[in-house]
């Protein structure tokens, strides 16, 4: 009994130890060797605007459809006021056109109703008094024969005579009549056609309203826009945003380009100086714009950026000393962009492009832009407000560039008579950019071109000779 009481104790010690070993043992690690491969997934705005607000940063895990950034949506808000208001106005003018329009045709219809109705009762008089006419006649040859042979008297013949006469007067007066009923008949068809030639007048109307309608619906899709969504769950790896700075698709181009080994030229002369242009954030091959626009260098002068990978696939038109310096073996080109320069250079003008990009620094590119949108923004609201302006401006993000022409005035004129009050704009005819103006219908534009310098005083005597003008 002794002995199988400690063989049952050594068994219940045995499973005890057993369990506590595999409960308490220490964990080992596993290796595993392999590449983890993760999805990148480039996500780019829309629209260009200022990042208003950046909800992530690196390393933040967001799900698809995660609110991620907003771009600054004022400017697509009040394109959307503005077109639902021209809609409005459109569709009330073409409802009021087309009541107009159909009083007119009623009336036209109306009046060559009564003016047929006219001619057939002249028609039917004048067939009358034909016969009155020649019953008329028939008595006075009669009369006048008997009166030559003294069968009648000078009285009867006198009176029948002047019966024939009243007849064929009589007989005119009506054909008169008649023909005035043709006329009435011919001017009634006219102003009937007249309606039919108002009547495009109120389709073109009816075409505003539908463009109108279209505007909208274009500001509704870029304000949704605004709202930068992840297109899938996943990590944030890298920002290259920063809350307050300009976004713009051009990178989503830049992306494109860089994945299929495009070259991606950008022709920049309308954007450095006014609004933050960022060549590495843009991953463009060849950057250039002009030194004398919105930097307000001298005319003549260029800035070039080249991607240092890109430069060795561009040879240069021509080369010199200074692009390519001779050696034994021959022409050595430049390692930078300044292999596109030749050593004749106006060093003037390269001082006066200096002293720009000196200016422009201090000011800083992010208070310009700030400045340019917020003065831009006033005019555009300003002009929307005079009789007889239309605005010209197209795409996603509207700069410092305005263009708009005034009712009744060549942009050529209008821009002569506004600098003789010493407001300086601009005037572009076809030449200038053809294949937008021929598409669009336009024989010239008007530019305004809105400086970081401007002030309210200016945009005040702005407005005020273009209303004087249009007075």
């Amino acid at each position: 009994m002794l002995r199988r009481i400690i063989i049952l104790l050594i068994l219940i010690a045995a499973i005890a130890g057993t369990t506590y070993y595999f409960t308490h043992r220490p964990v080992g690690q596993l290796t595993l060797t392999g590449i983890v491969t993760t999805d990148d997934i480039i996500v780019s705005a829309q629209v260009t605007g200022r990042l208003q607000e950046l909800k992530v940063k690196q390393g933040d895990t967001v799900k698809k459809d995660d609110l991620i950034a907003i771009i600054a949506p004022e400017q697509w808000q009040a394109d959307m006021a503005y077109y639902q208001q021209l809609e409005k106005q459109a569709a009330t003018q073409t409802a009021v056109s087309e009541a107009d329009l159909q009083f007119a045709e009623a009336q036209a219809n109306a009046q060559i109703a009564q003016a047929k109705a006219a001619v057939e009762t002249a028609k039917a008089q004048i067939t009358q008094v034909q016969a009155d006419v020649e019953n008329a006649r028939l008595t006075f040859v009669h009369t006048e024969e008997a009166y030559k042979h003294n069968a009648e008297s000078i009285q009867t013949f006198d009176q029948t005579r002047m019966a024939y006469e009243a007849q064929k007067a009589r007989l005119e007066a009506t054909q008169r009549q008649r023909d005035a009923a043709e006329s009435a008949v011919a001017v009634a068809e006219a102003n009937l056609k007249q309606v039919d030639v108002r009547r495009e007048s109120v389709a073109m109307s009816q075409h505003q309203t539908d463009a109108a309608k279209a505007q909208i619906e274009k500001a509704r899709v870029q304000l949704a826009y605004t709202q930068v969504l992840a297109p899938a769950d996943g990590i944030v790896d890298v920002r290259a945003a920063r809350q307050g700075e300009v976004v713009n698709p051009a990178q989503a181009i830049g992306d494109l380009a860089r994945r299929h080994a495009i070259p991606y030229f950008i022709d920049a002369g309308q954007a450095v100086g006014q609004v933050p242009v960022d060549v590495q954030a843009l991953q463009c091959d060849v950057l250039k714009s002009a030194g004398r626009k919105h930097l307000r260098g001298p005319r003549g002068t260029a800035l070039l950026y080249v991607r240092p990978d890109f430069l060795g696939r561009l040879n240069p038109a021509q080369r010199d000393v200074f692009s390519a310096p001779w050696t034994a073996q021959g022409f050595d080109l430049r390692n930078d962009a300044r292999r596109f320069e030749t050593s004749e250079a106006s060093f003037a003008l390269l001082a006066g492009l200096g002293n720009a990009l000196q200016e422009m620094n201090r000011l800083g590119i992010e208070r310009a832009w700030e400045r340019v949108s917020q003065t831009s923004a006033q005019i555009r609201e300003a002009l929307r407000g005079i009789a007889g302006v239309t605005l010209h401006d197209l795409g996603t993000c509207q700069s410092g560039l305005i263009a708009f022409n005034l009712a009744g005035w060549d942009a050529f004129e209008l821009k002569r008579r506004l600098g003789l009050k010493r407001i300086n704009i601009g005037a572009n005819g076809v030449a200038y950019t053809p294949l937008d103006m021929q598409a669009r219908g336009l024989e010239s534009v008007a530019r305004i071109s809105v400086s970081p310098l401007n002030n309210e005083h200016d945009i005040e005597l702005l407005i005020a000779a273009l209303r004087e003008l249009r007075d």
